[in-house]
């Protein structure tokens, strides 16, 4: 039996400011799998009952825009990746930057707001857009979903799980319904990856 108290949880700090403070579950393979999904289950109670409360309480939701993606040699990341999930044939266009962007988060634990064009290094110092990381988590799901390699599969599954991860540490501070509904659905979808590896 799974004890409780062996939970796969977070240190009581943000991700975001302190990206190397996870606590872990002891829990390996299907063990973990478990924890892991019970987690993420959680995470979507939570932001399903925000929205709900959002939704009772009549606050205006905001449609997402698909506007220019480039200013001045600098890529804006939320409508980058807008146009990414919103343009299958702009995916594969785009498979370089967002392999690049997959190296600076790797590092980093940050999506920043902009970058710059030629090295795709952050040319913002603002990283605190929580639907850029919602974002940044179904864009890598389309590129899972289309990609044959297995090697460059698990690439893109390793970043999805740690960018949800940071959405599942910091889920108190998501208040914008279109980060609680773009969240709800990077959770949603990546549960249906993992529920293949179990």
């Amino acid at each position: 039996m799974l004890g409780c108290y062996n939970e796969y949880k977070y240190t009581k700090k943000s991700l975001l400011e302190k990206p190397h403070k996870y606590e872990y579950s002891k829990f390996e393979g299907e063990g973990f799998f478990l924890k892991h999904e019970n987690d993420r289950q959680k995470s979507i109670i939570f932001l399903e009952k925000r929205l709900s409360y959002l939704k009772h309480n009549n606050v205006q939701f905001q449609k997402i825009k698909c506007n220019n993606y480039l200013n001045n040699g600098h890529l804006i990341l939320e409508n980058f990746l807008i146009y990414l999930l919103k343009d299958d044939s702009f995916l594969e266009k785009q498979k370089n930057i967002v392999l690049t962007l997959i190296k600076r988060f790797e590092v980093s634990k940050k999506l920043y707001l902009t970058y710059d064009l030629k090295e795709i290094r952050k040319y913002s110092l603002e990283f605190e857009n929580y639907l850029n990381y919602s974002l940044f988590s179904l864009a890598l799901q389309k590129y899972y979903k289309f990609e044959s390699d297995r090697s460059v599969k698990l690439i893109y599954l390793n970043a999805i799980l740690k960018v949800n991860d940071i959405l599942s540490s910091v889920k108190q501070d998501i208040i914008l319904p279109i980060e609680i509904k773009y969240s709800i659905k990077a959770f949603e979808q990546e549960l249906d990856i993992t529920k293949g590896y179990v």
